[in-house]
């Protein structure tokens, strides 16, 4: 779902959001087409209107596929942090070379 007044986007499943920020361009999508008599298109656009409307909202889905990745292993990469006082012991005792 779009929150336009709060920038952002929430999933109704599981109630993740994100921020965005707005564009600073226009939207792309045509407000109004009138093609020429002698348009080849103009039969496409006339039997499908739609194609020149801009897209509303997207519809809600109907199915109950969730897309995950599987991970394995340990991370790559964590942050850093202090080890346990007793660890750290330890660690100074195995690593004194002199």
């Amino acid at each position: 779902m779009v929150d336009p007044v709060g920038h952002k986007l929430i999933d109704r499943l599981t109630t993740c959001e994100t921020r965005g920020t707005p564009a600073d361009v226009p939207s792309v999508s045509p407000l109004q087409y009138i093609p020429d008599v002698n348009d080849r298109f103009r039969a496409v656009l006339s039997e499908f209107p739609e194609l020149c409307e801009p897209p509303d909202m997207l519809p809600q889905t109907t199915n109950d596929i969730v897309h995950h990745i599987v991970l394995r292993g340990p991370p790559t990469h964590c942050r850093p942090r202090r080890i346990a006082p007793d660890k750290l012991k330890i660690a100074r005792l195995n690593s004194s070379t002199c």
